[in-house]
């Protein structure tokens, strides 16, 4: 099974318990009784799942400064936005239209889509002021609060509204959270973005999720290395020279 089919089946799992989760911490129960099952129903998951619901951004946020590059650059478009690179140091993909590669990287945009993924009815909170929360919030910083939420913190609610929120900040985290995360995860801004990383080089590839505010979506870029001599610092250099702008109106 691939990386991104282990992910999906992933969230399926663990996206069910929480659900599962939130309902045990309805308003007719204790508060202790409440949290109690909520964090025995976590730890009676397989290992795997809990390893990815306990993984967290590092403290620090990366800084990535743009490079010197040459001012001519090569684009693709994707999902209404135009990604570009200096041609001085990438070339259009060869296998696609949706992508890049240069010496060291392969680049490919996964796709671009909401931030926030819609709840359905079956699974959207009851609580009006969580709803509101979820509803004004901005999506990157709920996003970033999602990906810091753990288990653990299921002990630190101190009422309903509280617990149930933090059960649907690890039902997001379950949704979002990238492939590779458990090897490094990572916020980052450049002069231009911000954004999330996930994977280091021993990962298959590392992840991408790049934050558009200008529609609130998430462009998600998949970069692989291409020999063995290549370090995060190449990672850090595309992201430094990638820009991301709305695709003129065709």
């Amino acid at each position: 099974m691939g990386s991104q089919a282990r992910r999906y089946v992933l969230i399926a799992v663990v996206g069910a318990a929480i659900i599962a989760l939130v309902a045990v911490a309805g308003p007719y129960v204790s508060l202790w009784y409440a949290k109690r099952q909520a964090w025995e129903q976590i730890a009676n998951r397989p290992l795997v799942h809990k390893a990815t619901l306990n993984c967290v951004p590092v403290r620090e946020v990366r800084r990535i400064t743009t490079p010197l590059s040459g001012a001519r650059r090569i684009s693709c478009e994707v999902g209404g936005y135009r990604l570009s690179l200096p041609d001085a140091e990438f070339r259009p993909a060869a296998d696609a239209n949706d992508g890049f590669e240069g010496g060291k990287l392969t680049v490919h945009c996964a796709g671009i889509a909401p931030c926030l993924p819609e709840f359905s009815p079956q699974t959207q909170p009851s609580d009006e002021s969580i709803r509101a929360y979820f509803r004004q919030a901005d999506p990157y910083d709920l996003l970033v609060e999602a990906f810091r939420a753990t288990p653990a913190g299921i002990r630190n609610q101190d009422s309903h509204v509280g617990l149930r929120k933090h059960l649907y900040l690890l039902l997001l985290k379950s949704a979002r959270q990238p492939v590779g995360s458990e090897k490094l995860l990572e916020c980052f801004e450049t002069d231009r973005r911000k954004g999330v990383l996930a994977g280091d080089m021993t990962s298959e590839s590392v992840i991408a999720l790049v934050y558009l505010p200008e529609t609130r979506d998430l462009a998600e870029l998949v970069i692989t290395k291409r020999n063995d001599d290549v370090r995060m610092s190449a990672v850090y250099r595309f992201l430094g020279l990638l820009k991301i702008d709305k695709a003129p109106a065709k």
